[in-house]
């Protein structure tokens, strides 16, 4: 192991990339699944508060030294990169294939090297501004859809790019923080700082008298677990190590494999691709790699 290391130091990180796009990119079919039963609502609330449940050890660790400064940070990175992209992306899900969220979901880096721009006075080059030009152009045309014979920008679609602009403020914080905070602290305080609001929106739905109504749990339950504890929780604790350990934009490309990990998915569970969105894609990706052609 350790001459495998010493030999391939950035091993680690690609691993735990490679992990992250399989866990993260299965996503959307989970929630596809969940949404046969649940609201919107309900998945993105309980994907939240599962998974806060699993870090709590972590989070009781933590909370008793937390310097008070911290607790707005914190409290911000709970909203941007989970509460908020937990409800929006199942709200896209009820007009759009689980394989197009994922997709959309590849804009997170566009959106990383936008906001460092306009608000954190990053540099951009050459290469920034054709990727980001590339991905909105793809991103534009894969939200094109045909009506008979009128075409329009699918309305669900805006809520999964709000979602990746979550992200990418996210992200940015993560790095921030993560020199004062350790990962550990950063995905279980996060969490369980705005888990009380996803605990209200359970109770407010009805979420747990919908699950217990007939005694046995749904499967359903089961899907949009999974979505917590791995797509959220875990993910997390490995996400907040990869921007630590190897930089924003590195963090970002987790989104190249993704997209094809859920369209993989969308394929099996019989969603329909056409080669217009098959290029949209193409573009999209080639953004991305322009934006990290330097930096990675």
């Amino acid at each position: 192991k350790y001459r495998f290391m010493s030999r391939y130091p950035n091993a680690y990180a690609w691993i735990v990339l490679v992990l992250l796009s399989v866990t993260w990119g299965s996503s959307f079919i989970l929630i596809k699944r969940g949404l046969n039963l649940y609201s919107p609502y309900e998945v993105g609330a309980w994907r939240v508060f599962s998974a806060t449940l699993f870090l709590l050890p972590y989070a009781a660790r933590y909370l008793k030294r937390l310097p008070v400064r911290y607790l707005i940070p914190l409290f911000i990175m709970g909203c941007m990169g989970n509460l908020f992209p937990s409800y929006l992306f199942p709200v896209a899900q009820q007009g759009i294939s689980s394989a197009l969220s994922g997709v959309l979901n590849a804009l997170t880096p566009l959106f990383v090297v936008l906001i460092g721009r306009l608000f954190l006075s990053h540099r951009m080059h050459t290469f920034d501004y054709i990727g980001v030009a590339l991905g909105f152009v793809g991103t534009f045309f894969l939200l094109m859809t045909g009506q008979e014979k009128a075409t329009y920008i699918s309305q669900f679609a805006w809520f999964a790019v709000v979602a990746t602009v979550c992200y990418g403020v996210n992200i940015h914080m993560i790095r921030r923080y993560s020199a004062k905070l350790n990962t550990q602290a950063i995905a279980s305080l996060a969490l369980l700082f705005v888990s009380p609001f996803a605990l209200g929106t359970l109770i407010q739905q009805g979420f747990f008298v919908k699950t217990f109504a007939h005694g046995t749990p749904p499967i359903e339950l089961l899907y949009i677990s999974l979505l917590g504890l791995l797509g959220t929780a875990m993910a997390f604790l490995l996400f907040a190590y990869l921007v630590q350990s190897a930089g924003t934009l590195f963090s970002s490309s987790v989104t190249y494999a993704m997209p094809v990990v859920a369209v993989l998915w969308g394929i099996v569970d019989g969603e329909t691709i056409t080669l217009r969105q098959y290029l949209s894609i193409l573009f999209i990706l080639i953004g991305i790699y322009l934006i990290n052609r330097k930096k990675t």
